[in-house]
């Protein structure tokens, strides 16, 4: 795959690569610009998002497979994947409760992928700035959601608490397939080199709900994040 890919688009410049996305994407002024069209599509923007497309597109002929699964978070990359005309895109929109997001993002958890023998904490964000960024991301998403692209809205607890009738939807919806019944999965080897600790795991994992901060988030924040997520919690159902 490497091969074809540096055959179509050269030797990638990857600091390159970062800054443009940095600069477009990244930047809340610039991506916000650049997704109502105020800044138009210039030779780094086309450059960046040719190198994306070459890279789905090797990824698309030497894997064998007529789907690829994107599991990136951000709303720039959705955008950047928009900008390429010869892909047809899904965006299934997985939610989860404000409050567990932010208790999950107030734990201190350490990885240990970074050196051999040395633990990192992983990057950790306070009640309200993670919920401030659950808001704008889920807000993103139900704009976008508007577009001709088909959309599908998953929220995290029902498929923890029933991943086969979630996976059975999904999979008859984008590749028309009925799948097996599983309760847990099997992780092999994978090319992810950064993320949360538990995507890096492998082999047998069981598929659970984790509810942990009903019955130890402090009260404090679950009152501040219900205060700032309130309109899209409603929306939900998490009030229900």
């Amino acid at each position: 795959m490497i091969n074809d890919f540096v055959k179509e688009v050269g030797i990638v410049d990857i600091d390159k690569m970062i800054y443009i996305r940095n600069k477009y994407f990244m930047s809340n002024k610039n991506f916000l610009n650049l997704l109502l069209k105020r800044i138009r599509i210039n030779r780094e923007v086309e450059e960046y998002v040719n190198v994306i497309n070459v890279l789905y597109k090797s990824i698309f002929f030497n894997s064998g497979n007529k789907i690829i699964i994107d599991s990136s978070k951000v709303p720039f990359h959705l955008l950047t994947l928009r900008m390429i005309d010869n892909i047809k895109l899904y965006l299934i929109h997985l939610v989860r409760d404000a409050r567990g997001c932010a208790y999950s993002w107030n734990k201190s958890i350490y990885r240990e992928d970074v050196e051999p023998g040395k633990k990192d904490q992983f990057v950790k964000y306070d009640p309200i700035f993670s919920t401030i960024r659950w808001c704008i991301y889920n807000t993103f998403f139900e704009i976008y959601r508007l577009g001709k692209d088909m959309y599908f809205r998953i929220k995290y607890e029902s498929f923890s608490q029933d991943p086969i009738s979630v996976l059975r939807f999904i999979s008859k919806k984008i590749a028309h397939e009925n799948i097996k019944d599983i309760h847990s999965i099997e992780i092999g080897v994978n090319h992810t080199v950064w993320g949360n600790p538990s995507r890096l795991k492998r082999g047998r994992v069981q598929i659970r709900l984790d509810d942990e901060w009903r019955r130890a988030m402090p009260w404090k924040d679950r009152m501040v994040v219900t205060a700032l997520a309130w309109p899209w919690l409603l929306r939900y159902g998490y009030f229900r």
